[in-house]
């Protein structure tokens, strides 16, 4: 299972970041757990332009961008292969948990080739 997140509230995203311009921009970071995300998603529109960013971080940093609030589109893509380890990864941590605080709505599905499907997901937070 791959899963990505889209961070924007409300926008479709066009490549790995876009922007109100219509370029896309590719940024590397590393998210440490003191950063403020709200306002570093702040930072990058008001200094870079950027309204969208597609999330494809580790299980830690999808968890604390969907506690904090911040994400607005879940997408998973589920391949026809079972791993089964206890050392398989999970797509989302967050310290607590995300029980109560999150809701998903279906808002697609397509059949990906090889058997794969993409379910695509409305995130909103809860109160």
């Amino acid at each position: 299972m791959i899963g990505s997140l889209s961070v924007g509230r409300g926008r479709r995203r066009a490549g790995p970041c876009s922007t109100n311009r219509g370029a896309d921009r590719s940024i590397g970071a590393v998210i440490r757990s003191e950063i403020d995300l709200a306002g570093a998603l702040t930072t990058l529109r008001r200094e870079l332009g950027i309204e969208t960013l597609l999330l494809e971080g580790g299980a830690g940093i999808n968890g604390s961008f969907l506690a904090a609030g911040l994400v607005d589109e879940l997408n998973l893509v589920i391949a026809p292969a079972l791993d089964g380890g206890t050392d398989a990864e999970r797509i989302v941590a967050a310290g607590d948990g995300l029980k109560g605080k999150v809701t998903l709505s279906l808002l697609g599905c397509e059949q990906l080739a090889a058997g794969a499907v993409n379910l695509r997901y409305r995130v909103e937070a809860v109160g």
